[in-house]
């Protein structure tokens, strides 16, 4: 019973700094972030593999999160919002990465040509 009174004060704990962060709130996004960039960390480098990729796909995450942040309907908890983010930005990055054109030869190699 102890268990569930700590998950519902959470809960109101973190819906109350969402309504901040909503409101503008920068700080209160900031304890957000720091309660959930670890698991989104973890999402994104599993997805990519790359560390520095996965820092990047965190990054926007959580960027994209601040912008949509208005948007966010409390029917999901918030880590399942930002999951489902993280997802997709790691998969539009791997589009990106293997849609990426192919890199043009050097124009100052000169043709041999018989004499």
């Amino acid at each position: 019973m102890a268990h569930a009174a700590v998950e519902d004060t959470r809960v109101d704990w973190e819906a109350a700094l969402v309504q901040r962060a909503c409101a503008g709130d920068a700080r209160a996004f900031e304890r957000l972030y720091r309660e959930h960039a670890g698991r989104v960390y973890g999402l994104c480098l599993r997805m990519t593999r790359e560390a520095q990729l996965a820092e990047d796909c965190t990054q926007d995450t959580f960027i994209n999160a601040w912008r949509a942040l208005p948007k966010f309907e409390t029917r999901s908890s918030l880590s399942t919002w930002l999951h489902r983010i993280a997802v997709n930005v790691s998969l539009a990055n791997r589009r990106k990465v293997s849609v990426s054109p192919v890199e043009p030869l050097p124009e100052d190699t000169e043709e041999v040509r018989p004499d």
